[in-house]
């Protein structure tokens, strides 16, 4: 069933099933409940499958990230001032 963005703003707000639109979403405040009780959609998810990857590679970006951040203003520069000695240093006259 196709719905547009009214239905699904329409849903959204009133807590509804995004499947059919009838079932609440929520018992109470803000417990979730299992199933839809108008159309029987499974609304709860795999438990820890979702958020692994996401974790893993957050991590894996900011730790090379920092390292690299630390290579630039701290040894690779070939400098002792880091990056903020390399930015300010003179370029050479040619030789010829």
């Amino acid at each position: 069933m196709r719905v547009g963005v009214r239905g699904m703003l329409r849903t959204t707000f009133l807590h509804r099933c995004p499947a059919c639109g009838e079932g609440p979403l929520f018992r109470g405040s803000y417990a979730l409940v299992q199933s839809c009780s108008a159309c029987g959609l499974n609304l709860e998810g795999e438990h820890g499958a979702h958020y692994g990857g996401p974790i893993i590679l957050g991590y894996g970006v900011s730790g090379l990230s920092g390292l690299t951040a630390f290579a630039c203003c701290f040894g690779v520069s070939g400098t002792r001032r880091g990056l903020p000695g390399l930015l300010s240093q003179q370029p050479r006259p040619p030789s010829y």
